[in-house]
């Protein structure tokens, strides 16, 4: 076996609109950050929009407060449960914010809501009056590095070989 054998015959791109088609029909990523002594992650729901992702949690999470000091998270998205298929993933990191203004809250939180209950405008509702409150903060992931893997396009670039 060659030494480079999980090199480039091993990979094949992700698309721009596969990529895009996986960060809007995707609503649950895991969330990364570093903490005191060791990366840690969680499973979060998401919203993709504006090239970022935003995500929601309490201001008392051990993450919120590892993100403010360090200013960056990573956010991994597979494309298990979407139109998609399980063959696919995008792993992203960047600058992350920490958000509580009024006016980011009015758009985030309805699409937010929507992306998670869409069939459902009186949950929508309920949700938004819910995640309304003192305490609840938006997290705002700006990626700087993305890597996807395609394992549909790496099989037919294997098949065509």
């Amino acid at each position: 076996m060659k030494k480079d054998s999980h090199g480039k015959q091993f990979s094949a791109p992700m698309s721009d609109a596969v990529r895009e088609q996986l960060l809007q029909e995707q609503d649950e990523c895991t969330f990364i950050w570093q903490g005191k002594n060791d990366a840690l992650g969680t499973i979060m729901s998401f919203v993709w929009a504006e090239g970022c992702v935003w995500l929601t949690t309490n201001d008392q999470r051990p993450r919120v407060s590892a993100v403010r000091k360090t200013g960056r998270a990573s956010v991994v998205i597979s494309s298990a449960g979407t139109t998609l298929g399980d063959s696919r993933c995008i792993s992203l990191s960047g600058v992350c914010t920490v958000l509580d203004d009024a006016q980011t809250r009015r758009w985030f939180f309805p699409l937010f809501c929507q992306k998670l209950l869409p069939d459902n405008i009186k949950a929508q509702a309920t949700m938004c009056d819910l995640l309304d409150r003192e305490g609840q903060v938006i997290l705002c992931v700006k990626p700087d590095k993305i890597t996807a893997y395609d394992g549909d396009a790496l099989m037919r670039k294997l098949e065509a070989q």
